[in-house]
């Protein structure tokens, strides 16, 4: 499993995961995630890199959940993939709480998709 810095902004971390989330990369990942929660409110994880998850990664995200929102925080996952789609859709994970958004790449077939951002006409640049 490999976990890089994406880039950061305030109080907001975006990381990107490749690899596979399991019973023996959890022990290393999980840790990793609670210092880039205790550091920053909103995590982004870009899951595009994540060729397989189990039980174990589900329930290692799943906790993380509960730590971001337990410090009013998000945790953000962007682009699983179809495995990992499938996992969320069946168990529900998805759509327990808003603290928790699931996008996937335009044109991806799935059930579980943030809305897309309103453009603030009031910071909008002129043009």
């Amino acid at each position: 499993m490999r976990i890089d810095v994406a880039g950061t902004r305030g109080q907001t971390i975006a990381l990107t995961v490749a690899g596979e989330l399991d019973l023996t990369t959890t022990t290393d990942f999980l840790p990793s995630m609670q210092d880039a929660l205790i550091n920053h409110l909103t995590v982004i994880l870009d899951l595009t890199g994540v060729t397989f998850c189990d039980s174990s990664g589900l329930n290692t995200l799943i906790r993380l959940r509960h730590r971001a929102m337990d410090a009013s925080g998000q945790f953000v996952l962007v682009a699983p993939p179809q495995q990992m789609l499938r996992l969320l859709n069946v168990t529900g994970v998805g759509r327990i709480s808003p603290s928790t958004a699931v996008w996937s790449k335009p044109g991806r077939p799935n059930q579980l998709q943030a809305p897309r951002p309103r453009l603030d006409l009031a910071t909008a640049p002129s043009v």
